[in-house]
């Protein structure tokens, strides 16, 4: 799950041993040890780039390596906390913390190796979204009255509400599991496998992904009082003969796709006008296959050349029509070409930059899009955003004087208060192209 979720519940966890004289620092071991694992983002590689694939949620992550891990982040710790708590304090806070993060990954549909090394398959219980508010907060929030009221209690009333809120939706899966199998049948159908993911930040709404014959049929359910669906797409499953004849397999290449094919647990499809091996576990819209990642394949590339890891977050037609009918009362957009993130080793400094002649291009393509989504009734609200081309006060000022009166400003206090600007400067001096606001 999200940073926060993970530290959060590992610092209620933690909170379980904890007295009224230290449970404000046991909270904080805790929070750092449910955090800790995810530190396997950083093994990566220049050359390899689906290598994070398969280290992400391994080794850091299994039921063997959590006693390792939580050593490891006791003995960090240990010089900040000895003058209060001994070190076998310190290690059973982190080890209660760090137990807590693959378990809760594995609640989710990425996958997680949890019985590393012993089994290389990666476990998805699907009862959980990666990032849901309404399982966070209030955990959050009884953490909070804990250490105000240092009373431990309020954090076992918060591993109830998490054992309460993961229970819930093992049933919500349930229910959509014997929702996707009648619909399969009521296409006549005899589903060879189903795998289903709760949206994003809710146990309602389903996406249903099922497999007939060489088809996987994608679908959204939503359980509410009553289970209905919202019928999707089918696309046919990737096959070596049908879509790429003429790749070698034993070619560099042709491991990627191995490689890929195990990370998304063989659900696996191909996008034609791409050159695309897709996971269609992962779309922006629940009943479509839409990808929003894959590999591109160029039979023009070496024997030993990889495969092209390619991401997408791109907006549609279906997802813009969406939006509308949400009500939604703008789009959000950042321009993130060539930023630091996702990138650990990039210090922000080196953030991307543009010259005079890149600007007129950027403002031009940017007050054309601004027209086309005012005119659908959506306006474009730009974030200037940390480590990315638009960033500080000037880049913001410079951006909205050389932009049309139609694109407007996603103003992010946090953001820019971390650049050195003045967001009150630019509410008094923009308030018109203002339409969306982020108060940190």
């Amino acid at each position: 799950m999200d940073p926060l979720s993970q530290g959060t519940v590992g610092a209620a966890f933690a909170q379980s041993i904890a007295n009224k004289n230290n449970i404000i620092k046991i909270g904080i071991i805790g929070f750092l040890a449910g955090l800790a694992p995810d530190l396997d983002v950083l093994i990566r590689s220049e050359n390899d780039p689906i290598l994070f694939l398969e280290y992400h949620r391994q080794f850091s992550h299994s039921l063997f390596f959590i006693p390792f891990g939580s050593l490891i982040v006791a003995l960090l710790i240990f010089p900040l906390f000895k003058k209060s708590m001994g070190f076998k304090t310190i290690y059973m806070a982190s080890f209660l913390g760090y137990a807590t993060h693959g378990l809760l990954d594995a609640c989710t549909s990425y996958g997680t190796l949890l019985f590393w090394p012993f089994s290389n398959e990666r476990i998805t219980w699907n009862n959980i979204s990666i990032i849901d508010p309404l399982f966070t907060i209030p955990v959050l929030i009884l953490i909070g009255i804990a250490i105000k009221t240092r009373k431990r209690i309020f954090s076992f009333f918060a591993i109830g509400w998490i054992i309460f809120y993961l229970s819930l939706g093992f049933i919500q899966y349930d229910r959509a599991l014997s929702a996707a199998i009648k619909l399969a049948e009521s296409r006549g159908h005899v589903a060879e496998r189903i795998t289903l993911k709760p949206s994003f930040g809710n146990l309602i709404l389903w996406k249903s992904i099922y497999q007939y014959e060489e088809s996987f049929y994608v679908d959204a359910i939503r359980t509410a009082q009553s289970t209905t669906w919202c019928l999707g797409e089918n696309i046919r499953m990737f096959d070596y003969q049908h879509h790429l004849p003429s790749l070698d397999k034993e070619s560099q290449q042709g491991k990627d796709i191995e490689r890929f094919r195990w990370f998304s647990q063989n659900y696996l499809g191909y996008d034609k006008e791409k050159n695309l091996v897709t996971d269609i576990r992962y779309s922006m819209i629940p009943n479509q296959i839409t990808p929003m990642w894959g590999l591109v394949i160029d039979d023009q590339r070496g024997t030993n050349e990889h495969a092209i890891w390619w991401t997408n977050r791109d907006l549609g037609q279906s997802q813009l029509d969406l939006f509308k009918d949400c009500n939604a009362p703008c789009i959000v957009f950042a321009e993130v070409s060539g930023s630091i993130q996702g990138d650990p080793n990039r210090k922000l400094s080196t953030r991307p930059q543009m010259d005079n002649a890149e600007w007129n291009s950027f403002c031009n393509k940017l007050s054309e899009m601004g027209k086309f989504l005012d005119g659908e009734g959506m306006p474009l609200a730009y974030h200037h955003h940390m480590g990315t081309v638009i960033e500080t006060h000037e880049d913001t000022i410079r951006l909205l004087e050389n932009t049309d009166d139609s694109v407007k400003l996603t103003l992010d206090t946090g953001h820019m208060l971390f650049a050195q600007g003045n967001s009150k400067k630019i509410l008094e001096d923009f308030s018109s192209r203002i339409t969306h606001i982020h108060c940190k």
